[in-house]
């Protein structure tokens, strides 16, 4: 593309950035094909938002329930856990101790 190429790209370039007006569609509500959601659409919105939230707050529950149930079997099983309480509220994180050996593992090869 040569000099001439980069002339016949600067009066196109320049066309697309002319603003030009464009006629807005007048909307007739009286036409049978025009659709609008109404406070029809607003209430079934409105009411699949409430039931979302209800079921959101109901499986927290039954999650938190499961894990409290957990805790308590495992606890059954295993006995009660002998780390320090600060270490206790971070049940959700296993630190393993790096000189132990892991479950089922062979030490050497």
């Amino acid at each position: 593309m040569g000099e001439n190429g980069a002339m016949l790209l600067i009066p196109a370039v320049a066309t697309l950035a002319i603003d030009v007006p464009s006629p807005t569609p007048e909307i007739d509500l009286e036409d049978p094909w025009v659709v609008s959601p109404g406070i029809e659409g607003f209430i079934m919105f409105a009411i699949l938002g409430v039931a979302l939230w209800l079921i959101i707050k109901a499986m927290t529950g039954s999650i938190r329930r499961a894990n409290f149930r957990a805790a308590e079997r495992e606890e059954e099983l295993y006995g009660p856990d002998p780390r320090p309480q600060a270490q206790q509220q971070s049940r959700h994180r296993r630190v393993i101790p790096v000189d132990e050996a892991p479950p089922g593992g062979s030490q050497g090869r």
